[in-house]
């Protein structure tokens, strides 16, 4: 019973870590044009998914993610390794950062979940 009730509780939690990811993908898809746009509605899911998630751990990873790996775009863009059509003056969008951000977060608040379950390595 203890399993089913576990189960439960963090299938919920793991809908909740891919509904903010499908929600930041789909933003961008539809929106990348207006970099504002696109910009506001990744705050406002990176707000709600750090809101609900309430972790420094993921708030740090958030933070890091997404400045180690905006730099990186924005060093990879300047090579023109890739070029963003939509881009800022640092040669890639704004959003780019808080994207970056949303998938670190993603990705340990996931596997917290996961390891929560049971799944060890």
């Amino acid at each position: 019973m203890r399993l089913i009730k576990k189960l439960e509780r963090e299938s919920w939690r793991i809908l909740f870590n891919f509904l903010i990811a499908i929600l930041a993908i789909t933003s961008v898809i539809l929106f990348h044009k207006n970099t504002i746009l696109t910009t506001s509605l990744l705050i406002i899911f990176s707000i709600v998914g750090l809101l609900f998630w309430r972790s420094k751990l993921t708030l740090a990873i958030f933070i890091f993610c997404g400045l180690a790996f905006g730099i990186a775009e924005i060093f990879v863009s300047s090579f023109s390794v890739w070029t963003y059509v939509y881009s800022g003056s640092l040669k890639v969008p704004t959003w780019l950062f808080i994207l970056w951000g949303i998938t670190g977060a993603f990705i340990q608040q996931t596997s917290r979940e996961i390891r929560k379950l049971g799944v060890k390595e």
